[in-house]
């Protein structure tokens, strides 16, 4: 939802992206990913969405993949840093 709802997204790339989020494994808000983005938000004060977020990869133990700069400050996260700018 965070990505798709991107402000400056073209027509073009929410089709790109809509396709490859079809690919896509589905993973549930379940109470693990829950108790732990509730944890997360409270250590490191970030907003709920960003905080499921972390959750998510951090109890799926898989990396986070982000061109966000503010996950750097999570230690509990795997985070690979996508750099835009090449």
């Amino acid at each position: 939802m965070e990505l798709l709802s991107f402000h400056s997204i073209s027509n073009d790339e929410l089709r790109s992206l809509k396709n490859f989020i079809s690919e896509m494994d589905v993973t549930p808000l379940d109470n693990r990913v829950k108790d732990t983005a509730i944890a997360i938000r409270k250590k490191y004060k970030l907003k709920l969405p960003d905080s499921i977020v972390a959750a998510t990869a951090i109890a799926y133990d898989i990396p986070l993949i982000t061109a966000d700069k503010q996950f750097n400050a999570i230690s509990e996260l795997q985070l690979l840093l996508y750099d835009a700018k090449g």
